[in-house]
């Protein structure tokens, strides 16, 4: 794990009077990380419109706005439905608003500025020295222009038609000036301030565009003036003369954390409050909570704050990381930050993640990673594992929106969810009852909104009910809790100094039942296995003498002559103990053991003809703390290889794939891992839109 101890303990006293130089003042030592960060989408936060940095769709397009309700001068409301039309020329990118009685009326903006484009994308116009959030926001991912935002009911005033009448560049309320609302996050270097006579925020000072260097680095010319001296004079720049900011090295968690939030988290300015980000928080900086006020669902009782979170808090929105991340266990207990994840330098996944999803999950969250709970253990080989279902598809699901709709779908009741949750808890059933969240359950699973066909292929099921989906849930859980409860008991009920041959029972008994409760799901993450361990703990607890067990083996049987579920005595089923963390570590490691010795079903050989695995190429070979792919203990190992073998697709050759078909799991067949599916994406990048969607036919070459 990535974790630094704090060299600097404010930002502000550390840079003192140093001054914003520019990303290009970095270039000159830096060549490799400056090229690094431009292909990054903070360095491209705001751009200059050209052919290449306009995304959006300008060819003569007519966008209609529905039903938007407006207000007239004197505060009487209207609703008015309105065209804007899209064009392009020579000289740059426009769009008009249209009045339908009266083109008289009509009003035609330039484009001046890009924000973003990963995602969605957004522009700005100028307005004299000042820029302004245009009306236009554009789905990249759905290639089509938003109907409901930025603001629609900024640029009509009511006349008493059906469409109202375009205001002129005169009467936009200049309260939601970029320099006000986005720029403080979306450029660097820059100061802004009220001007006194108009009431007009404005931009001072030599920026530059985007989320440069100096943003996450500090001001850097007391930097450039140290590395010019020592250059001059021949000798190596001290680490002492520095004068500027490594997040990973100077900065502890909490820091680096919120660095970040500045931006990604949705706030008002606590001393300035026409402003939405902080003004004079640098790098190093501990009191970013004196700046800002962060948005909450309970909040300040405005409901253009709290619609943004659903009833317990978690965030509904985009950029609300900071508001979900420092709820999590992952910042409050383990002393992680964005960081550990993130990475803006080097080489990066998608999402500029340090590896890939599965790949950082399994580092920590395996017996011998930095977690030691047996998660990736007991969840290989499970039907979700088959089925292509990662750790962040359940424990970060996109349950938040970041788009909204688009045209032709004004009739929609829902937003697109593609907002990652960064609380790192699974959005379960009874959290939708209680707070109405949507579930991660309802991603692959459900009757209550439309999906595309391969969904349900993909997730090798059938569409669920909200109620269905808890039933499941707690079911397993419930026979789980229940056999946990009569392996206790089993064990508790031993008398006497066993034989070393019955100790050696027990204490695989008990290996047993620590790895199904070391992995916290309750049996969620491999229903099969967990019962499969706790049955077969029951069993040698029979064998050692044990009559609870052999009751619960016996009671076990009646149910299952009779057809009735083992969770027929959940209820009635002591939970299990609680295991101090100081034997956590030496436990889940004897539990893996054991977990590899009694799975009669799992194959320890690998399939024939099937060496050893070899990494994908450009996969990093390292976790974030430094363990070797994931740290993936041998019990997993051999999970894995049992999974390949059988018939099915072979290495060096082409394969068209068959329904219910993954990526995770060919490379499972493949390469005797799960993790390793990236090796065929890269392979077949052409060829595929997503590694995330195999739709049946399609051809693919499988690497040797």
């Amino acid at each position: 794990m990535l974790r630094a101890e704090r060299r600097i303990n404010s930002g502000r006293d550390f840079f003192k009077d140093a001054k914003f130089v520019g990303s290009e003042a970095c270039k000159g030592c830096h060549a490799e990380q400056h090229a690094e960060w431009a292909t990054t989408w903070h360095a491209k936060m705001e751009q200059w419109p050209t052919a290449e940095t306009v995304l959006g769709d300008f060819n003569d397009r007519t966008i209609t706005y529905r039903g938007i309700k407006v207000k007239d001068r004197a505060g009487a409301e209207s609703t008015v439905t309105f065209d804007v039309k899209t064009h392009k020329d020579k000289d740059g990118f426009y769009f008009t608003v249209l009045d339908r009685d009266n083109a008289a009326n009509d009003q035609t903006f330039k484009i001046a500025k890009t924000l973003g484009g990963k995602w969605d994308q957004g522009y700005e116009i100028q307005i004299g020295v000042n820029y302004y959030p245009a009306i236009l926001r554009y789905s990249v991912k759905q290639e089509a222009w938003l109907v409901q935002a930025f603001f629609p009911q900024l640029w009509v005033e009511p006349d008493g038609t059906a469409d109202g009448r375009p205001r002129r560049l005169d009467e936009l309320p200049m309260i939601r000036t970029a320099e006000a609302k986005c720029a403080g996050c979306h450029t660097s270097g820059f100061t802004f301030e009220k001007d006194k006579a108009s009431g007009i925020w404005k931009a001072h000072g030599e920026g530059e565009l985007g989320v440069g260097c100096e943003k996450c680095h500090g001001p850097g010319s007391a930097h450039v003036k140290a590395a010019e001296e020592a250059k001059a004079t021949g000798r190596k720049l001290a680490d002492a003369d520095l004068r500027i900011v490594h997040g990973l090295k100077d900065l502890d968690h909490n820091q680096q954390t919120q660095l970040c939030a500045q931006c990604h988290g949705r706030s008002t300015n606590r001393k300035q409050t026409d402003l939405t980000f902080p003004q004079g928080f640098l790098p190093g900086d501990t009191d970013i909570m004196e700046h800002l006020v962060f948005w909450t669902y309970q909040g300040n009782g405005n409901p253009d704050q709290s619609r943004y979170f659903y009833r317990n808090d978690w965030a509904k929105r985009n950029r609300q990381q900071w508001q979900d991340f420092s709820k999590s266990t992952h910042f409050n207990k383990a002393g992680m930050s964005c960081l550990n994840c993130h990475t803006f330098h080097g080489k990066w996944k998608d999402m500029q993640l340090r590896q890939t999803p599965t790949e950082q999950c399994s580092g920590c969250h395996s017996a011998e990673g930095r977690a030691m709970r047996p998660q990736v253990e007991l969840y290989q080989n499970s039907k979700m594992d088959q089925a292509g279902v990662r750790c962040i598809d359940c424990h970060m699901a996109r349950i938040g929106f970041r788009s909204h709709l688009v045209e032709g779908t004004h009739k929609q009741k829902h937003y697109p969810m593609d907002g990652s949750s960064h609380i790192f808890q699974v959005a379960t059933p009874q959290l939708k009852m209680q707070f109405g969240l949507r579930t991660a359950c309802e991603v692959c699973h459900t009757k209550d909104r439309p999906l595309p066909p391969h969904v349900y292929e993909w997730s090798m099921q059938r569409p669920m009910t909200d109620a269905e989906l808890h039933a499941k849930l707690t079911g397993i859980q419930s026979t789980v809790r229940g056999l946990l409860g009569d392996v206790m008991a089993g064990i508790g009920s031993l008398r006497g100094k066993p034989s070393v041959r019955h100790q050696a029972r027990i204490e695989k008994a008990r290996a047993n039942a620590d790895l199904v409760k070391l992995d916290g799901s309750m049996g969620f993450h491999n229903p099969a296995k967990a019962k499969e361990l706790l049955v077969e703990a029951l069993r040698l607890l029979k064998e050692a003498g044990s009559p609870a067990a052999a009751a619960s083996l016996a009671a076990l049987e009646r149910r299952a002559s009779a057809g009735t579920s083992t969770a027929a005595h959940a209820d009635s089923a002591q939970p299990p103990p609680t295991q101090s963390p100081s034997d956590q570590g030496g436990r889940a490691m004897a539990a893996v053991a054991s977990f590899a010795a009694v799975s009669t079903d799992v194959a320890a050989k690998p399939a024939p003809g099937k060496g050893a695995a070899r990494p994908e190429p450009g996969a990093s070979a390292s976790a974030p703390d430094g363990t070797a792919n994931g740290a993936l203990s041998s019990a997993a190992r051999s999970v894995n290889a049992a999974a390949a073998a059988g018939a099915g697709p072979e290495r060096g050759a082409w394969y068209v794939s068959r329904e219910g078909d993954n990526l995770w799991k060919l490379a499972v067949t493949l390469y005797g891992a799960g993790v390793k599916y990236p090796r065929i994406y890269k392979a077949n990048s052409q060829r595929m839109t997503s590694p995330d969607y195999l739709p049946p036919g399609t051809r693919l070459w499988l690497p040797d």
